[in-house]
């Protein structure tokens, strides 16, 4: 009742003064209006309510299928692909560790990744970008070791540059040249005949949008032409962080595909997302990571995941 009488003036056309009470015989048939008018905002807001209830479901199921790597037994053995896999340790860390000033970014770091793809999970400044830093040989670390194929991993080398490819939150890319400038650019680069640009193109479906100005690009496409560059040389090591940001779901599943087409034997994908869903669908192993320290670290086998050392 103090709702529809402090509402009176938008209850009752012409509205009444708020400090005036009307005759009892008009509240009581304003009130029966008011409470008309409010039961499609009643039914309107029992919709949103359940809405964000299934969302908050949803959301706990996505948190459970991160947390689905720390359990032995969920099982996909369906979605495990050995075939792309040789069992080679591919990078070492060793002690590793970043800071920042006082701010420790990463806590000592000790893994072995293999071959295949590895997905790494964490919520927004866990970390994540600051390791694949490392690993892509721009960031020195404060202290330990990272190796790759066992050469220490260090931006000066042209052995170790060639043979990764990165897509950090900028896109690395030309905004003035068109698409297709920016990667014959690359390829030139690299060595990389033309036919594979053009294949490229076509997995991401980048085709139409060839002659575009990268610049004019909204966000979602110069991503998908910042993983064209980063896979087109087909190198070793591909890291990729956040790589379906502003990407709808066609988009999205066109990046996983070109992951897949790329995967092979001896080559290892780090990926590096707070949603793990799409990720873990193919991934063949998972890292966990949370305020700057690795928490969980798991291997897909045929049975089930299996605790990584």
């Amino acid at each position: 009742m103090g709702c529809c009488l402090s509402s009176w003036r938008l209850l009752l056309p012409g509205g009444a003064h708020v400090d005036r009470l009307p005759p009892k015989s008009q509240r009581r048939r304003a009130t029966r209006r008011a409470t008309i008018c409010w039961l499609p905002l009643l039914a309107s807001i029992s919709t949103i309510a359940t809405a964000r209830s299934s969302t908050r479901n949803g959301t706990r199921g996505a948190r459970s299928s991160s947390r689905g790597w720390r359990s032995t037994s969920h099982r996909s053995p369906q979605l495990s692909n050995s075939a792309f896999r040789s069992e080679q340790s591919c990078i070492e860390l060793v002690g590793l560790t970043v800071s920042y000033g006082s701010t420790l970014a990463l806590r000592p770091v000790d893994l072995t990744l293999y071959d295949g793809v590895t997905g790494l999970f964490g919520p927004n400044g866990a970390g994540k970008s600051t390791l694949l830093r490392v690993l892509a040989g721009l960031l020195r670390p404060t202290s330990g070791n990272a190796t790759l194929f066992g050469e220490e991993i260090r931006a000066s080398r042209e052995s170790i540059r060639r043979r990764i490819g990165y897509v950090g939150h900028e896109s690395g890319l030309y905004a003035r040249l068109s698409v297709i400038e920016n990667l014959t650019l690359f390829a030139n680069l690299y060595g990389v005949a033309s036919t594979r640009v053009e294949d490229v193109l076509e997995r991401l479906d980048m085709s139409e949008r060839r002659t575009t100005q990268v610049g004019a690009l909204s966000a979602g496409l110069v991503r998908r032409v910042a993983v064209a560059r980063a896979v087109l040389h087909e190198p070793d090591v591909l890291l990729l962080d956040e790589p379906y940001a502003n990407l709808d779901d066609d988009a999205s599943e066109r990046v996983s595909a070109t992951v897949l087409d790329w995967r092979a034997p001896g080559r290892v994908a780090i990926i590096a997302t707070h949603g793990a869903k799409r990720v873990k669908a193919f991934a063949d192993a998972g890292i966990i990571i949370q305020r700057g320290a690795v928490i969980s670290y798991r291997r897909r086998t045929a049975t089930g995941y299996e605790v990584a050392t």
